[in-house]
């Protein structure tokens, strides 16, 4: 999932300096060999590895097969069904659903660490407790605050009591958390909040024990202390990492059920054994989506996507896979739509955030069907919605611009800026540095320029691009989202002014009225009125147009067909432990 990184600051940096000298000489390539290996690539390297601060695609790919929360989406079903993964059963709501009760299983063990004193230390219902206040603690600097902000009973006011002082984080209770006992959380709202529970499928609500806060003063992103099915070894900051099985896994199985599709693709022959299948897992950092194929074809890497000028030798008008392909034991799947993309304006910058008739000119002085042509091969779709079709919330809605050089040009006489005269030069940022990144910067750089608007394109890796981000540099913007649970909250929180940069809200968007009616729609449980709200608020983002929506991503797959069980899936990414190799 494409995903915005949020703000990492200092500790980023301390990890990477920490586990430089931990694995200093390991290589995360070095294959040893045995049958149940997977080869993968990222396509940057890890921004970060602590799980209440890392929010990206790269980290999660990681952090999802390594720490577990309290509960995850069936692998197989759909549409989408939740299901306990260290809770012991669904949460039992009050009838106010103002307080939620969750039982932890019993007997699940942490991966070893000397840090944590004992050689097999449980999770305890404490430790979800210490995760969510190191969420709200300012120094933590995590993104996931917004998942709590104002609706966990005080924890705002826990927050500003104490501060940047960790000790009085540690010992300060909130009064909103409760365990009863080591297998007994309690969780009390100010409001009815119905998507807690997508909350606790995230990395950010993993569990986190307070003597490993304490130890190492709230730095843990060297330490990776999960509960899941595999354990990080080596890892070289920028190059990559290796996962083995972890040997405290508890007893846990290969689902029973799934969709009828799921018995002819054979996805139900392991229904019932124990997982995980896989040894070990290498993780290596490939920049260039070529070189990533090359190694695909060579059998170096054992699944990713086609670049897109490969995309018609791989497959023939019907999206079948070439012979040629299929000759190398390769197959393909189709990834689902939950990914979007969009031009993002600075609504703080005084040029653009002032001046709708700027950002609607620009709006119609793109072509974006040309753009999906040249760089999805018209695989990703227009966007219609803020919500993809695939999600029972999508509400289609006409775009308030289209592909017209004569508006363009009207539009920015308009604005003041007749043909650009006047105009400074704006600039233009996408994440990534690798060849596509700029083909990308040049398609933009050219349409712009055709109604006299020049652009200066910023291509960065992905870390970098984030920093800079974060410090409100850039004035234009691609960005992209991959929903990490199927409510409209979860993109719509990105235009919320609560979470303006260094949150999620990177555009800096500030509307009362969209924000009151986020608020009406976090509580509202009732569809129709849910359809009601989402249609007012896309009003409100088509009309202002901090975004410039560019398409629903829809990608393609190849993969060995060694690999058993691939069902690809943005918000089943703890997929591996149901990985098997043949």
């Amino acid at each position: 999932m494409f995903k915005t990184i949020l703000n990492k600051k200092k500790l980023f940096s301390l990890f990477l300096i920490i586990f430089s000298f931990q694995f200093l000489g390991c290589t995360p390539n070095k294959k040893i060999e045995s049958k149940q290996t997977l080869n993968l690539a990222l396509s940057t390297e890890i921004p970060n590895l602590d799980p209440q601060i890392a929010y990206d695609e790269v980290s999660w790919d990681v952090i999802r097969q390594v720490y577990e929360p309290l509960y995850q989406f069936h692998y197989l079903k759909r549409p989408y069904e939740i299901e306990p993964l260290l809770a012991d059963g669904l949460p039992l709501w009050s009838n106010d659903l103002k307080q939620v009760t969750i039982k932890i299983k019993k007997n699940i063990f942490y991966q070893t660490n000397p840090l944590l004193g004992e050689s097999k230390r449980t999770v305890r219902a404490n430790d979800f407790i210490t995760a969510i206040k190191r969420i709200a603690f300012a120094p933590t600097a995590s993104p996931g605050f917004w998942l709590f902000e104002g609706k966990i009973l005080g924890i705002d006011d826990w927050k500003k009591k104490v501060g940047n002082d960790l000790a009085l984080m540690l010992k300060t209770p909130v009064d909103g958390l409760e365990a009863t006992d080591d297998q007994t959380l309690i969780i009390k709202l100010t409001t009815p909040y119905p998507q807690l529970i997508y909350a606790l499928t995230l990395p950010f609500t993993v569990p986190m024990p307070e003597e490993i806060v304490a130890k190492t003063n709230n730095q843990i992103g060297n330490i990776m202390l999960g509960t899941g099915p595999f354990k990080v070894t080596h890892f070289v900051p920028g190059m990559g990492l290796t996962l083995l099985k972890n040997e405290l896994y508890r007893e846990d199985y290969y689902p029973e059920t799934g969709q009828e599709s799921d018995i002819s693709k054979g996805n139900l022959k392991d229904a019932k054994k124990k997982i995980p299948f896989l040894d070990e897992i290498h993780f290596t950092v490939i920049k260039e989506s070529q070189t990533r194929w090359l190694k695909i074809l060579a059998k170096e890497l054992d699944l990713g996507g086609v670049p897109k000028d490969q995309f018609k030798a791989a497959f023939n008008e019907k999206l079948e896979i070439s012979n040629e392909l299929k000759a190398k034991n390769l197959d393909s799947t189709f990834v689902p739509t939950l990914t979007l993309w969009w031009l993002s304006f600075n609504m703080k910058n005084p040029l653009l955030g002032k001046n709708l008739k700027l950002r609607q000119a620009i709006a119609h002085a793109i072509d974006f069907d040309q753009y999906r042509l040249l760089f999805t091969n018209n695989l990703a779709l227009p966007m219609d919605s803020l919500i993809p079709s695939t999600l029972p919330s999508y509400l289609k809605k006409d775009l308030p611009f289209s592909y017209n050089i004569e508006k363009a040009k009207t539009l920015l006489k308009e604005s003041g800026f007749e043909n650009g005269k006047g105009l400074p030069e704006i600039t233009f940022a996408i994440r990534n540095a690798d060849s596509v990144a700029r083909q990308q910067a040049e398609f933009y750089q050219l349409q712009l320029a055709k109604i006299g608007i020049k652009i200066k394109p910023i291509t960065l890796p992905f870390a970098q691009f984030l920093k800079d981000l974060n410090k409100g540099n850039f004035q234009i913007f691609v960005d992209g989202w991959a929903f990490d649970y199927p409510d409209a909250t979860n993109i719509l929180q990105m235009l919320y002014s609560k979470n303006i940069s260094p949150g999620a809200n990177h555009s800096n968007y500030s509307n009362k009225e969209f924000d009151q009616l986020f608020n009406e729609l976090e509580k509202e449980i009732d569809p129709t009125k849910q359809q009601k709200i989402l249609s007012n608020i896309q009003d409100i983002i088509w009309n202002e147009l901090p975004w410039i929506p560019i398409m629903w991503s829809r990608g393609m797959t190849v993969f060995d067909k060694k690999i058993k069980n691939f069902k690809p899936d943005p918000l089943t990414a703890n997929n591996l432990k149901y990985i098997r190799i043949d």
